[in-house]
């Protein structure tokens, strides 16, 4: 009697947690990369650029977190689950380096990649000030103070699932050993009786 009251609770916790964890499934996790290019930089610059070379954006966010704007749509890069990092030449700046509104991955009503709003102002800064434009996108502040690099993101955007876990899948073949184990022992339990 033990054993089938254990069974049972064992069946009823496994549907249960499927039944939590349904709503969580539906989101994942998105790798995605940006490049731009750098349209002017001047000689010397501090951030090791010159004129034609590609920097990149790179990071993960969870794709149930888009935001309704009014121009489209954008990713926050402020919360724990999202993240980004920019490489700028010699130098790389995240997205806990934001000091603005927090960094944003931008959207037009299409669903297409419209640019990234984000501000480091800490001497060497890095500035990107949201919606592509034809002048530029982004520019790099040296010690001084200075402008010295421009340049515009490029159409590059590109993203790709984050593999599940393998913790998951040990998971789930773990509980159905539980639950075949439980079944057996409950069928020696009877038939020992």
């Amino acid at each position: 009697m033990e054993v089938k009251l254990t069974y049972k609770l064992l069946i009823k916790s496994l549907a249960c947690m499927a039944l939590l964890t349904a709503g969580q499934a539906q989101a994942a996790l998105v790798q995605f990369t940006v490049e731009g290019e750098i349209t002017f930089a001047s000689e010397g610059n501090g951030f090791g650029l010159s004129t034609g070379t590609t920097i990149s954006a790179s990071g993960v966010f969870n794709d149930d977190s888009f935001i309704a704007s009014s121009s489209g749509s954008y990713i926050d890069f402020s919360t724990i689950e999202n993240n980004m990092s920019i490489v700028f030449g010699d130098y790389t700046y995240t997205d806990i380096m934001e000091t603005y509104n927090g960094a944003h991955m931008l959207f037009d009503n299409s669903g297409v990649f419209n640019g990234i709003e984000y501000g480091a102002i800490d001497l060497p800064a890095f500035d990107s000030w949201g919606a592509l434009s034809s002048s530029s996108d982004f520019s790099g502040t040296n010690n001084l103070g200075d402008t010295t690099v421009t340049g515009n993101w490029t159409n590059s955007y590109a993203v790709s699932a984050v593999p599940v876990p393998a913790a998951v899948w040990l998971f789930s073949t773990g509980s159905v050993f539980l639950v075949g184990f439980a079944r057996r022992q409950s069928r020696l339990k009877n038939h020992n009786c």
